[in-house]
This record gives structure tokens, C-alpha cells and sequence, in this order.
């Protein structure tokens, strides 16, 4: 794995920081075959170009993770949380986009 550069954006009123980890992988096909296994992880848009993508919620199996803040502070029409969104450039390689505060 490696970093890429750090970008922040704006949720909820707060600043979160954004990393990217990179992974090398032998089978695109037996990654999205796990993802569609796993209920915290969904295909749709991820942009207002309408490109689809992996998104990674804090919902059903993410829920097992600790975080600075409990689910029940944050607002209910901020919820599901967007925890990270996949990426797959080509197909050897796959990003996590991952937020952060």
C-alpha cells in the first residue's frame, strides 16, 4: 500500500481528511464477487456524471468498528455514513478512498 496525496472536503460542518490506499490484485471479478457478498458495501453513483463505484457505509458489517463519535450523534439524514468509495483503474489495481476526520 501506498499514500497518495491528501485532499480535505467539507461533511456535516466539519473538515475530513481523505487518504488513498492502493492495492494490487490478481482478480477484479473475485473482488466485486466479496464486495456483493458484504452489506456495507454498494454499487451506485459516486459523482454528478453518473459514474457507478463501490461506496463503503458504516451500516450492517462496518457497525462492528469504533469511531471517535457513536452513530447516535451524528444526524439522521447524514446517515449512512460514507466511510470510503473503491476505485478500479485497471484491472490490477484497486484504490480505497478513504475519510477521515
Amino acid at each position: 500500500m501506498r499514500r497518495k496525496k491528501l485532499r480535505s472536503l467539507l461533511i456535516l460542518g466539519k473538515i475530513v481528511n481523505r487518504l488513498v490506499f492502493t492495492f494490487r490484485y490478481s482478480s477484479k471479478k473475485r473482488a466485486f464477487g466479496a464486495f456483493k457478498k458484504l452489506r456495507c458495501v454498494r454499487y451506485e453513483p459516486q459523482n454528478t456524471d453518473g459514474e457507478f463505484g463501490w461506496r463503503w457505509f458504516y451500516d450492517q458489517e462496518a457497525k462492528k468498528l469504533k469511531f471517535k463519535y457513536s452513530m447516535s450523534k451524528i444526524p439522521k439524514e447524514a446517515r449512512p455514513v460514507v466511510l470510503g468509495d473503491f476505485f478500479f483503474p485497471n484491472e490490477e489495481v484497486m484504490y480505497l478512498d478513504v475519510r477521515y476526520e
